[in-house]
């Protein structure tokens, strides 16, 4: 009996071996999936600059009702509190500024900052047409 239950003691663990069999299957798992999570995780920062920009169009839009031009910068457009002061303040993940504006025509970027991989520009004109890639220098991009 005492024979038994020293062959059972001794099989009741597991080995350095398959720890380490283990240990590499979730390493190879691991690396397959962090190249698609930091796609996902560009692709929803985009996205939050696209809305950004989408929040300075209809500003604009709205100041231009009342003055029947378009707001030269961001300042103007958060000291008449029709953009949030993030937008006009922030860098990381974008840069907002308005490149260009006149009576009837105006132009606003989100320019990628705070990385070192991604880099790109994201615009809207008067009209609404958002557009622009932000890349990590290689294969994979990233539109609106």
């Amino acid at each position: 009996m005492k024979r038994i239950a020293a062959d059972r003691s001794r099989q009741a663990g597991t080995s350095l071996i398959e720890v380490m069999v283990v240990l590499v299957i979730a390493g190879m798992l691991t690396a397959l999936a962090i190249p698609g999570f930091t796609l996902a995780t560009e692709t929803t920062k985009v996205d939050q600059g696209g809305a950004a920009l989408g929040s300075i169009w209809l500003a604009q839009r709205m100041y231009w009702i009342e003055h029947q031009e378009f707001a030269a910068d961001l300042a103007t457009l958060h000291g008449m509190r029709c953009i949030e002061p993030a937008i006009a303040s922030v860098s990381d993940p974008f840069a907002y500024s308005i490149s260009s504006s006149g009576l009837d025509v105006f132009e606003a970027e989100a320019a990628r900052g705070g990385s070192t991989t991604w880099t790109g520009t994201l615009t809207i004109d008067e009209e609404g047409s958002l557009i622009g890639t932000i890349s990590d220098g290689g294969s994979r991009s990233v539109s609106p």
